[in-house]
C-alpha cells in the first residue's frame, strides 16, 4: 500500500488460494467496500480503479461490477476451469478519497483483506509505505480483525523497518468473514488532500 504524496494510493495485492474445483472453479471474487462513514457520520466515496490483473504472473480477464456500498472484481472465465491446485493473483489498483485529515492527522484507513471470504485466510500481511519526508517517529498505526469491539480478534504483529515502512502480520489463521484492517495515522503537510471523485 504506497500513499503517494497527493494522498492517493497506489495498492497491489497478492492472493494466494487453493483450488479444489468446489468454491474456486473459474477465477474469484475480490470485493471492496467503496462508500463507509466518517467521524463525523458522513457518507464518503472511494475511487477505486483497477489497472490490472494477473494469474500466476500473466494477465488474466476480469471485469468490474459496481454495487451499492462495494465494488466486486470478477477474475478469471467462464469457459476456463482452473486446476485443483494453488493459484497466485496479483491486483494493482489506483486508490483516491482514502485518507481523511481530522485533528491535525492525516489518518489511512484500509480494508486489507475484506472480510466477504467463505473460506479462512491462512496467513495475512500488509506493507504500508509512506512519503519518505513523514517523520516515522509521529505515525501511530492500529490493526483490527474483528468487526466487533466486544469480540478479540486474532492477534498483529506490528513492525518498522529501517526504510521506514510499516509491515502488519496477522500471527494466526482468519475464520471465514473476517478479515485485516489497519488504520495508520500521520502528522498533515505531507500529502495533498484528495477527495474521493467516482467510482472506478
Amino acid at each position: 500500500i504506497d500513499v503517494q504524496t497527493n494522498a492517493t494510493l497506489t495498492v497491489v495485492e497478492a492472493i494466494r488460494v487453493r483450488s479444489e474445483q468446489r468454491l474456486i472453479q473459474h477465477g474469484i471474487l475480490r470485493e471492496d467496500a467503496t462508500q463507509y462513514r466518517d467521524r463525523a457520520g458522513r457518507r464518503r466515496s472511494i475511487g477505486l480503479d483497477v489497472q490490472s490483473v494477473r494469474h500466476d504472473g500473466r494477465p488474466e480477464p476480469f471485469t468490474v461490477e459496481q454495487q451499492d456500498t462495494f465494488l466486486r472484481l470478477r477474475i478469471g472465465q467462464e469457459e476456463t476451469i482452473l486446476a485443483a491446485r494453488e493459484h497466485e493473483y496479483e491486483i494493482t489498483c489506483q486508490v483516491r478519497g482514502s485518507i481523511e485529515r481530522s485533528q491535525g492527522l492525516d489518518e489511512l484507513f484500509w480494508n486489507v483483506t475484506g472480510d466477504r471470504w467463505p473460506f479462512p485466510i491462512n496467513e495475512t500481511e500488509a506493507t504500508v509505505r509512506l512519503p519518505p519526508e513523514v517523520p516515522r517517529n509521529r505515525v501511530q498505526i492500529m490493526a483490527y480483525t474483528s468487526p466487533f469491539k466486544s469480540i478479540p480478534g486474532a492477534p498483529v504483529a506490528t513492525t518498522v523497518t529501517a526504510e521506514g515502512d510499516i509491515l502488519f502480520r496477522v500471527t494466526e489463521a482468519l475464520n471465514p468473514g473476517r478479515g485485516l484492517a489497519i488504520q495508520v495515522s500521520w502528522p498533515t503537510g505531507y500529502s495533498r488532500q484528495v477527495s474521493g471523485r467516482g467510482l472506478g
